[in-house]
């Protein structure tokens, strides 16, 4: 009976999850410009961690697996390429670059995502990501994570 139980009550969490995951995924495919908070939630996913309310959680639970965050953020601020690199390339667990790995920053960051085609190349670390280019930069990360056996 406890088995029983208990197997129900993981499914109805995971159903929760994953509906959470997709209203978060439907709201940002509407997006003009992603916002860094949406790339904060969007790593937790990744990570598989349970996504708060609270934008100041959210960066907690990620800096249990982010170590180097932009210089300037904020929940509101428009998400950049850069931005989004620096994450990516921590969650890759990248070890190539001279200039990355003495700098750890979104522009060498952006570089190296460049490399590894998951990015387009002549992309602007400056440049601005809508919210379904956001999706897209996402399965990308997670199909060469998969690849590489990563996470």
């Amino acid at each position: 009976m406890k088995k029983t139980t208990l197997i129900i009550l993981l499914i109805f969490i995971t159903d929760i999850i994953f509906a959470n995951q997709g209203e978060f995924l439907n709201s940002l495919s509407d997006k003009k410009y992603a916002t860094f908070e949406d790339c904060i939630i969007s790593f937790c996913y990744l990570y598989e961690m349970e996504v708060k309310k609270e934008y100041k959680d959210n960066i907690e639970l990620l800096k249990q697996k982010i170590k180097y965050f932009p210089k300037k953020y904020n929940s509101k601020k428009l998400l950049t390429v850069g931005d989004f690199s620096l994450f990516a390339a921590q969650y890759l667990d990248l070890k190539s670059g001279m200039f990355y790995l003495a700098g750890k920053n979104g522009r060498y960051a952006s570089r190296e995502l460049m490399i590894i085609k998951i990015i387009p190349l002549y992309t602007s670390e400056h440049e601005k990501i809508s919210g379904l280019n956001l999706i897209r930069l996402l399965q990308k990360v997670d199909d060469y994570a998969s690849k590489k056996n990563i996470q």
